[in-house]
């Protein structure tokens, strides 16, 4: 529930039975509760107030003066985050939350207070569609494929905007990524979600980053919402808009959203695939209220620094609840012209009809839709890692396709020497290159399909880019064990191309121009080779293209006394002995096409029970030696590689380096500690197996070692204070600190008795001289310190008399005042006013003393 002075928001609860987390905005000139002087006694009595009634509140946001400059503050001050406080769920747990929200809005320091409502995920207001799973025993086809039958459950969404088998077109992913032959690898995106895709999909990367509370388990939702993104690009299953970039993961929730800041840079993508979900209606399709995450103050703050100060890509879902969000019941909450924190909204359409989805959220917020029905992409279950749906919809799926979008953009904007696009301009490139729904509802839009072909001639840059090579790989898909398998690049693109083919697993190629070819090698069980082919022109430019191969494990072995059985063969003679998948069968009775482990049984089966056999010796494969192990390590980190994934019988590892780096040897693995280097420098390793035949094989690894880093010299501090000498009574005194010199300096003032000079621990500190009969002497002390020490300076300032006529007394704060008294002040007669108001002529001096007081007029009058 959102409530706030400035804030006409719906009355809503959230949906948790469980307590919820309160967050409290105090108004900007509010002081911090932990300032040990109020300016006011009235500000100090709300801040007392204040701190008593939200027992356990702590910053949102806390500031060392160590860790931060000015402009990291000024930043975070732009959008609030520095006046946010939460009460944890935990601290409210028994207690009335409402009753609290009301009470806290009484306090004149109070701006807003928030419940935040339960993220819920993006699958409720869905409308119910079943999530299909596919695995194929003989293989996982390749739902790039989008002709002929194929159409109905390939990646439609990636294609053409004009419609092929669906009513709705797709983002032209495809097209955009053959043109540039770009696939994303200069960007990283981050899925913002409840649970965390399959980190072990064969389809899917592993994570760069787990920001957040741990989530262990799995779940679908994200698992289909990375496959959209980035699933890989290796000949099979789905093929990401992003396959090649880097993938990281955050658990959603109002504090981690303000967290992202420290460790996210400019050109990130962060995909948030959560809605809050509120008890009540809002005037949508469920009987609950589904939102966007921007309804909660601290998300959109939160993300309004993200995208203006740190120029992260924010992509939303606009939630599941088909909730207009330019219903004037929502306060302008969503309007843009009132407050735009640079996310993109997306909203989802029907492929079947080409009509809004309606579960979708619309309205002028919303800046983009795609696909909210039959997206292929991967998905998961307990023990299964190779999982697809044809299935997922809503604004779930919807909200991927945009962020993997945003991140191809911005790669190529990368590649192109452009840099960091700011993230409305991104916004911006979108929406000028989309499409309208076919089946058009102007008064419930959700924006424009991009059209990512487009959008690359919008973005600009060096145009070079579209014309560069372009690679093409074709050859079988699949092989058995001792087959050859060919490859071609013939249908690659671009000018006096070369050629450079590798896989993974390791696979020993003949190459001969745009043709390559490998023996598939012999294994236990089906392996998937990902073959990569680089190509280059005679510019230097590059483009890579992947195939996938799936080597089917080597047939059991033939016994050595015994034909291998024929299905064509009548078999009439009985007691004939075939051999059948390293088995031995004997003939029962007459039969043909009879496969004997499916027929073979002790009596009333055309085979008798299998025998064990002596087979014929298998050929024993050469050794594959494979290094892993980190790409990057820190100077003095310590760092080890693994040859585990090295294949052969009776492998012996042999490690060795031409860098001079100490390795230790333990089998299998070496471990070494990156050398403290002045700069940046790579170190190549080898690895060489020997097989018990003396057979070898060799691989080397590559590792980045970055420079050690500098600690930064902490200057000591110095104190120099400067003010007046001499000051009049009535006077404004303004004392600095700020020509003290030193590292990441911290204040601390010491003001003698009778001196009100508000904050404490800024560089500079003001007062107004207090009156005096006679000239008064006053000694301040600046304490400056940082992690080298402390010093200190002094500072008298003398005020002068003040001079009275009249014959009255000159006025002094703490004087008891009544009704017809009269004083001297600045050089002016005053009178204390009658009953009622004879009372304030003797309160607070800022408020009431007479000439200077901010109300004094209240009190006194002038004579």
């Amino acid at each position: 529930m959102m409530i706030g002075a400035a804030l006409a928001s719906p009355a809503l609860a959230a949906q948790a039975e469980e307590p919820r987390p309160v967050f409290i905005r105090l108004k900007a000139e509010a002081p911090s509760p932990t300032q040990r002087m109020a300016p006011s006694p009235e500000v100090a009595k709300s801040m007392d107030a204040l701190t008593r009634l939200a027992n356990g509140m702590r910053p949102l946001v806390t500031i060392s003066p160590m860790a931060r400059n000015m402009e990291d503050i000024a930043a975070l001050e732009r959008h609030n985050l520095t006046r946010y406080y939460k009460i944890s769920a935990e601290m409210m747990r028994g207690r009335d939350a409402q009753a609290l929200v009301k009470q806290l809005l009484e306090n004149p320091l109070v701006e807003s207070v928030q419940i935040e409502p339960k993220p819920v995920s993006l699958l409720e207001g869905a409308e119910s569609e079943p999530l299909l799973e596919i695995t194929r025993s003989s293989g996982i086809r390749d739902y790039t494929n989008c002709t002929g039958g194929l159409a109905v459950d390939c990646q439609n969404y990636m294609t053409s905007p004009t419609p092929n088998y669906w009513k709705l077109g797709g983002v032209n992913a495809f097209e955009a990524q053959r043109l540039t032959g770009h696939y994303g690898a200069n960007v990283r995106v981050v899925s913002n979600e409840i649970g965390h895709w399959d980190f072990d999909h064969i389809d899917l990367p592993k994570p760069f980053l787990h920001h957040g509370e741990y989530v262990e388990a799995p779940d679908a939702h994200d698992t289909m919402t990375a496959g959209i993104m980035f699933g890989q690009n290796n000949g099979f299953g789905v093929t990401g808009i992003v396959p090649e970039a880097q993938a990281g993961y955050t658990k959603f929730s109002a504090a981690g959203m303000v967290d992202l800041r420290n460790v996210l840079n400019a050109g990130d993508v962060v995909q948030i695939g959560v809605q809050y979900g509120l008890s009540g209606s809002c005037g949508g399709w469920t009987a609950d209220c589904l939102l966007p995450v921007e309804y909660s103050d601290v998300v959109f703050d939160a993300i309004s620094y993200l995208t203006q100060e740190k120029g992260v890509h924010v992509v939303l879902a606009a939630a599941n609840g088909g909730v207009n969000l330019d219903d004037p019941y929502h306060g302008g909450r969503y309007a843009r012209t009132k407050r735009d924190s640079g996310a993109i909204y997306v909203g989802s359409a029907n492929a079947n009809s080409g009509a809004r989805r309606p579960s979708s959220e619309y309205g002028s917020r919303v800046d983009t839709f795609s696909w909210g029905s039959n997206v292929t992409t991967t998905t998961w279950a307990p023990g299964r890692h190779n999982l697809y749906s044809t299935t997922y919809n809503a604004t779930s799926a919807a909200n991927p396709i945009i962020a993997g979008s945003v991140a191809w953009l911005q790669s190529l904007a990368r590649e192109r020497g452009l840099g960091n696009i700011p993230p409305k301009v991104m916004r911006q490139i979108l929406v000028d290159s989309g499409n309208p729904l076919p089946v058009v509802d102007p008064a419930r839009p959700i924006g424009v399909q991009p059209d990512l072909v487009r959008a690359a001639e919008l973005l600009g840059g060096d145009a070079s880019v579209v014309q560069g090579p372009q690679a093409h790989v074709s050859g079988a898909a699949t092989a058995n064990a001792g087959e050859t398998v060919a490859l071609s690049a013939a249908d690659s693109k671009g000018k006096d191309l070369s050629y450079a083919w590798s896989s993974q697993p390791t696979l020993k190629f003949v190459e001969q121009g745009d043709k390559a070819s490998f023996v598939a090698p012999e294994s236990a069980k089906d392996v998937a080779y990902r073959i990569t082919l680089t190509v280059k022109d005679a510019q230097g430019r590059s483009a890579t293209a992947h195939h996938g191969v799936l080597v089917k494990a080597k047939a059991a072995g033939v016994c050595a006394n015994a034909p291998a059985w024929d299905a064509r063969k009548t078999y009439n003679v009985h007691n004939e002995a075939v051999s059948y998948n390293g088995k031995l069968y004997r003939q029962n009775y007459w039969n043909v096409d009879a496969p004997p482990d499916r027929n073979s049984a002790q009596y009333g089966k055309p085979w008798k029970l299998p025998e064990e056999c002596a087979q014929e010796p298998a050929p024993v494969a050469p050794p594959v030696a494979r290094i892993s192990g980190p790409a990057e390590v820190m100077a003095l980190q310590a760092a080890t590689l693994s040859a585990t994934g090295s294949t052969g019988q009776g492998l012996k590892y042999a490690w060795s380096n031409d860098d001079g780096v100490a390795l230790q040897v333990n089998g299998s693995t070496a471990t070494f500690y990156g050398p403290p280097l002045a700069q940046d420098r790579n170190f190549s390793f080898k690895l060489t197996v020997t097989d018990e035949r003396g057979r070898t094989a060799t691989a080397t690894h590559v590792v980045k070692v970055k420079a050690k880093e500098q600690p930064v010299e902490v200057i000591a501090p110095q104190a120099k204070l400067s003010g007046p000498a001499t000051v009049k009574s009535g006077e404004r005194v303004v004392l600095s600190g700020k020509a003290s010199t030193g590292t990441d300096l911290r204040y601390r003032w010491a003001v003698p008795s009778g001196i009100s000079a508000g904050a404490l621990v800024q560089a500079d500190i003001s007062f107004v001289a207090p009156v005096s009969a006679t000239d008064k002497p006053y000694r301040f002390t600046l304490t400056v310190s940082n992690s080298r020490g402390e010093a200190q300076a002094s500072h008298t300032v003398t005020v002068t008399a003040q001079q009275t006529g009249g014959g009255y007394p000159q006025y002094q704060a703490g004087t008891i005042y009544r009704a017809g008294d009269k004083v001297m002040n600045g050089g002016k007669t005053f009178e204390c006013k009658n009953f009622p108001y004879a009372g304030w002529c003797s309160q607070s001096p800022a408020h009431y003393a007479p000439g200077t007081g901010s109300h004094w007029r209240d009190a006194w009058i002038a004579r």
